[in-house]
């Protein structure tokens, strides 16, 4: 990745004579505009820049000016930009800040956190049309699972996010997935918060009809050999059509046993 970056980075920002008269930068907006030195030539009497292009659009027509602006703001954070500058032969105009177009979103978490109410965090270097993955840990799978999703803001600069979680009593292991518009992903560090909330309890054990939960939640049946069964949500379960036998109640992030007669 570091190689591919530094090719691009030359090409970006590395002014190419493509004929005599012209001078061409591409590179992806930055938030920046560009500037542009315009010599004047007093033998000819003239300023040195017949035209400016910006994604072959016409921004200036000879301009009158020792120094300017390319105002780039009508575009999007990370659009292609093709700088495309026309001048005469006797002299030539100078990009000021070319590097203002080399741009990558240097992407990172600042905070990764947690407490009762919210799971929440903060970043930088963003672009536009990434998301962020929630994962929480499922200790009997040991694996990370997707519980949440939330649209990235796609600023460069601080960003803060909060949403409400879904503890599980006892500890809650998360980590955040950043996602961006190619695919790239980022991992924060993972993080966990305590719940003392009382666990949810199920009886009976021993089960003819149906299972009752101390409250309402998410719930997963499966067999013995972890084939999903049965699932749903609430307060009361209804096993009459399964078959005897030994059987887990996934609740909670945690799975329990439980006799089918």
């Amino acid at each position: 990745m570091r190689n591919t970056f530094l090719i691009l980075l030359v090409f970006v920002i590395t002014p190419n004579v493509l004929l005599a008269g012209e001078l061409v930068l591409k590179g992806q907006y930055s938030g920046k505009n560009i500037f542009v030195r315009n010599p004047y030539n007093n033998i000819t009497k003239s300023f040195c820049t017949n035209k400016i292009f910006v994604n072959d659009r016409l921004i200036f027509d000879s301009p009158m000016l020792t120094a300017f602006q390319v105002d780039l703001s009508y575009l999007k954070l990370g659009d292609l930009v093709v700088l495309r500058i026309e001048y005469k032969d006797d002299c030539e105009p100078v990009v000021l800040n070319p590097q203002a177009l080399s741009f990558t979103s240097g992407f990172q978490f600042i905070t990764a956190q947690s407490d009762n109410n919210s799971i929440h965090w903060s970043s930088k270097g963003e672009l536009p049309n990434g998301r962020f993955e929630i994962e929480q840990l499922i200790k009997k799978k040991k694996e990370w699972k997707v519980v949440n999703t939330v649209t990235a803001k796609g600023q460069l600069n601080n960003n803060q996010y909060s949403i409400a979680p879904n503890h599980y009593p006892g500890d809650n292991h998360y980590r955040l997935k950043y996602i961006d518009r190619e695919g790239k992903e980022f991992y924060s560090v993972e993080f966990v918060f305590t719940s003392t909330d009382e666990p949810i309890t199920f009886t009976p054990e021993t089960v003819t009809l149906k299972i009752t939960l101390s409250k309402t939640t998410d719930y997963v049946i499966s067999d013995m050999n972890g084939n999903e069964i049965l699932k749903g949500k609430g307060k009361e379960i209804f096993v009459q059509d399964l078959k005897a036998g030994l059987y887990y109640l996934n609740i909670e992030n945690r799975a329990e046993r439980f006799v089918k007669k």
